[in-house]
């Protein structure tokens, strides 16, 4: 039994594509272009499959991300990675601030406005849709 990952395109009309795992990673790695999607937002979902003896069994998991692709058909990763919260959280590390038991909240917007720029919330019809294609 393992657990692999399987991505797919969510396209503007509906449907739904599986990307090979290998391509995916050359798309997102080594900058392969993805054709077609040039300056527009791709809507991206990751399953997270339970396989056993390569037959799915389960979809552990689902996620959607938007992706923005640049005029080259490239992944734009630069704006993504810059709206990326910060691991530390709401730390602060100067010692004014703590003594006046300032909260430092700027950690929780930056989240907010990456999950709201970057990810999508899938629903019943396109978790079913993701299943269809992995089930049949």
């Amino acid at each position: 039994m393992g657990l692999t990952v399987s991505v797919f395109h969510f396209l503007p009309d509906g449907t739904v594509k599986r990307i090979p795992y290998a391509r995916w990673k050359r798309i997102t790695d080594e900058g392969e272009p993805f054709i077609g999607y040039e300056n527009q937002k791709i809507r991206i979902a990751y399953a997270y499959i339970e396989r056993q003896n390569r037959k799915p069994i389960f979809c552990r998991y689902t996620e959607g991300v938007i992706y923005r692709v640049n005029a080259k058909g490239k992944i734009d990763r630069m704006e993504m990675l810059a709206d990326i919260p910060s691991p530390l959280g709401d730390m602060v590390f100067d010692d004014d601030l703590v003594a006046l038991n300032v909260i430092h909240a700027e950690s929780k917007f930056k989240a907010k406005r990456y999950f709201a720029r970057h990810r999508w919330a899938l629903t019943g019809k396109d978790i079913q849709a993701i299943l269809d294609v992995v089930f049949n």
